[in-house]
């Protein structure tokens, strides 16, 4: 974005009575005054909170280095600090949005706006990850969709961008128009109506006119023509549109369903999906269709369909107490939002009942009412629960019916235990009481819980790609659970990120994530050719490092030849642990060229790239691929990807970064860019105080008496142990935990399934305290360092029967 001090004081009114003019650039918008990534030419406008106003956090960023300031009435602030840069407005959220407006007037790429009822999130990231290889996108993050998110997110647009995708919420007449002259949208994307925020408008017509006028001025507006008062309201507008449908032939893109082989069809084109509820459907449709629209291929915008997942930041699967599945939903209660619930509900296989737990709705109108109860008739549950005295009127003597006036009441009456092998839908908006429900559902498996933040993982993802050369593809390593986290969930989150390949250990791996879902190519490592059978099926690509391995694949390079995934290369250069060496790679190409088999990349691994005084062995590794890849490439008439980089590599070696990189440790937050640029901490580990006892002096603690008491101390008995992975080297002393801020060292040997701390210093602790491990990089690797080992063992040696957390701030 280009601002500077000179169009602020044309806007604004300036305070900066006693600084000389100087015309200087201002970077970037923000409003969060916690903010870390924050610098002296970010402008700070200072909204007003519901506890605090953002002109009350002034002088704390000034001592950060902040000198532009945006607000109401700071003419004293002024005087105080006549070396910092005022300006003054009447209102804020309007300067705000004046100044996103001025910045998107500078912006001439396609601008996607999306507005409508539900799925304006969804259908943002999803454009966002299918486009990523062929543009550089600015787009809302998150749900930032209001009067104040959408100037934010607009304020985000750089020179670099060629494509911005914003997304528009109102709440009440009136709201759309500042939003529109904000965005600006030249492509539309209208998803739906439905009774979120009806309560504003006087009939839904009036809410459909009112989302409009985000559209009057786009070259294409795409809309579901299944949509009746959508469709009927947008011909009245004369709007130039684009329609799609999955029941009428008069659509200009016209679909259907095949659910046995779970594709979308267009014409003569297939799309198959792994999603197959019918909300996922429909935004599926408004995602090919604004492909098309960009003009992606039809083979592009195929893989990037297969690729889509279910949005996991809507929904949550977790377990449950007496073998029941829950199924959490706490972001909605909208009829939309209880209906696409209660779809992706019935499309998980589940052997026991289903039920539904629902808590009293925003929305009380008796149409409200009468939609539910004509769609909780039609749900095919065995078991519904309702919580909230608004729906005493709902009666459905066909169905097993349950009503509670509050949460606590349905706690008080054991219902919930009664509740076994069951897959329970718990749903309910962000500010209802169905949360209260979650300790008396939820299994509680262990005392120490591993908390994975999956938005720093992916953050760790993008400010290290960031570093790359643009075309540099990233392979992301997930072998051994992604380092004792859970594959699942970073592979899932590393693919919406974009990641090119992902990497596993073994072939059960891969087959793991396939059955979940995940679509991205996977490259294994230890590929033993009695599992050859799981390569085709699964489309896993193998590493080959040896002569045998190919040998046991050439009959499914023969009967497979347009479906065989692929081979990658391993070549031994120094390392001396798996890969070819340059004596054998002669008979191995003549293999390859025999049988055409397809080459996906050549590599290999470097031994000390994290090492500088090295560097000579390293350029030597390096040198000894290129070569092998010269004679490889020459010899099969084919030309694969060449990487040689991991984490420490991408790190110390970037000119080497060839056509893709490895990045392991690196996503988990472990070490230094160039610049000084620091990754994320992504996890912590934390347990429980299971008593608190008192020592006197001469008295010993833990097995063989390893230590003794010199004088009365206070310990804590935690339940963390060495089968948790808190290794014995970490007794006595030489490792310990947090409680209260405070470091609390270990005292006596390390027990199996805990262990003990020294408490003395601290006053006002209690059986039940947090106590926790670790939560960063450098207390892992003080941790790493105590117990002899490295960062990777600390991770993966964390126990099975820890709690893995997921969550996103």
């Amino acid at each position: 974005m280009k601002l500077n001090t000179n169009i602020l004081d044309q806007e604004f009114k300036s305070l900066n009575f006693q600084k000389q003019h100087i015309n200087l650039q201002i970077d970037r918008l923000f409003i969060d005054s916690r903010k870390r990534n924050i610098h002296a030419n970010d402008l700070f406008i200072c909204l007003p909170g519901e506890k605090h106003h953002g002109r009350n956090f002034i002088p704390q960023l000034i001592q950060k280095g902040i000198q532009f300031f945006l607000g109401k009435q700071l003419h004293d602030l002024a005087s105080k600090y006549p070396h910092i840069y005022f300006w003054e407005t009447e209102n804020e959220i309007q300067a705000l949005q004046k100044l996103a407006h001025l910045i998107r007037e500078q912006f001439d790429g396609e601008v996607i706006g999306i507005t409508g009822s539900n799925a304006k999130t969804i259908i943002k990231e999803w454009l966002g990850y299918s486009l990523q290889d062929e543009f550089k996108i600015c787009k809302s993050p998150a749900s930032y969709n209001s009067q104040i998110g959408v100037p934010l997110s607009v304020a985000k647009l750089e020179a670099e961008h060629d494509l911005a995708i914003f997304e528009a919420g109102i709440s009440e007449p009136g709201n759309m128009l500042p939003l529109q002259a904000i965005i600006k949208p030249t492509i539309g994307i209208f998803t739906n109506i439905g009774s979120a925020h009806q309560e504003n408008f006087h009939s839904t017509k009036e809410k459909i006119r009112e989302k409009i006028i985000l559209f009057k001025d786009v070259k294409k507006l795409i809309y579901c023509l299944d949509h009746e008062d959508i469709a009927h309201e947008v011909r009245l507008s004369s709007i130039p549109s684009i329609t799609w449908s999955l029941h009428s032939q008069s659509a200009d893109f016209c679909f259907s369903w095949n659910e046995e082989t779970s594709c979308l069809l267009l014409k003569n084109e297939a799309y198959p999906t792994p999603l197959q509820d019918s909300y996922s459907i429909e935004n599926l449709c408004h995602l090919i269709v604004t492909l098309k629209i960009l003009n992606l291929s039809t083979k592009a915008i195929k893989n990037k369909v297969k690729a889509i997942q279910w949005p996991f930041m809507r929904l949550e699967l977790l377990q449950g107490k007496n073998d029941n599945k829950i199924l959490k939903d706490v972001y909605t209660n909208d009829i939309e939002g209880i209906e696409a619930a209660l779809e992706y509900q019935k499309s998980l296989q589940h052997k026991g009942p289903k039920t539904l737990i629902l808590s009293e709705p925003s929305n009380k109108s008796e149409q409200y009412l009468l939609q539910l109860k004509q769609l909780l008739s039609t749900s095919g549950l065995d078991q519904i629960i309702l919580i909230g005295n608004q729906f005493e009127q709902i009666i459905l003597p066909h169905l097993q019916l349950y009503q509670f006036n509050t949460a606590y009441d349905l706690i008080q009456s054991g219902r919930l235990m009664e509740l076994k092998e069951e897959l329970i839908l718990l749903k309910g908006s962000q500010n209802s009481s169905i949360s209260d429900l979650l300790p008396f559902l939820l299994a509680r498996r262990h005392g120490t819980i591993f908390e994975i933040n999956l938005e720093a993982i992916a953050q760790n993802f993008r400010t290290i790609k960031s570093t790359l050369n643009q075309k540099t593809k990233i392979m992301c390593l997930v072998k051994a659970s992604a380092y004792g986290t859970s594959a699942y969930e970073i592979a899932n989150t590393l693919s919406n990120e974009g990641a090119d390949y992902l990497t596993v250990a073994y072939p059960e791996e891969g087959v793991e994530l396939r059955k979940k879902g995940i679509n991205q190519p996977i490259m294994v490592l230890n590929f033993s050719p009695s599992l050859k059978d799981l390569i085709v099926p699964f489309q896993l690509e193998p590493e080959i490092y040896e002569l045998e391995q190919l040998q046991a694949l050439l009959p499914l390079v023969r009967h497979f030849t347009d479906e065989f995934p692929g081979i990658h290369i391993k070549i031994e250069t120094g390392m001396n642990r798996l890969g070819f060496k340059a004596s054998e790679l002669r008979e191995v190409c003549e293999l390859i060229l025999k049988y055409q088999i397809p080459v996906r990349s050549v590599f290999t691994h470097l031994s000390s790239a994290d090492q500088l005084e090295a560097g000579d062995f390293t350029r030597g590794q390096i040198a000894k691929f290129e070569n092998a890849y010269t004679l490889i490439s020459q010899s099969i008439n084919q030309s694969p990807l060449r990487h040689i980089l991991n984490t420490s590599g991408i790190m110390h070696y970037p000119e080497h970064q060839m056509d893709m990189v490895r990045l392991g440790i690196g996503i988990f937050g472990f070490g230094r860019l160039k610049d000084e640029v620091k990754l994320s901490p992504v996890g912590r580990v934390k347990t429980f105080i299971s008593q608190i006892k008192t020592v006197e002096a001469g008295e010993a603690v833990g097995y063989g008496r390893t230590f003794v008491a010199d004088k009365q101390i206070k310990i804590a008995i935690l339940g963390m142990g060495y089968a948790d992975g808190l290794s014995r080297l970490l007794g006595n002393g030489k490792g310990g935990f947090f409680i209260k801020g405070v470091f609390c060292p270990t005292v006596g040997a390390i027990c199996m399934d805990m262990c003990m701390v020294d408490v003395s210093e601290l006053r006002n602790i209690n059986k039940g305290q947090e106590a926790i491990w670790f939560e960063n990089q450098d207390e892992v690797e003080s941790i790493a360092k105590a117990a002899q080992t490295i960062p990777y063992e600390i991770f993966t040696s964390i126990g099975p029967r820890v709690e893995r957390v997921f969550y996103k701030e």
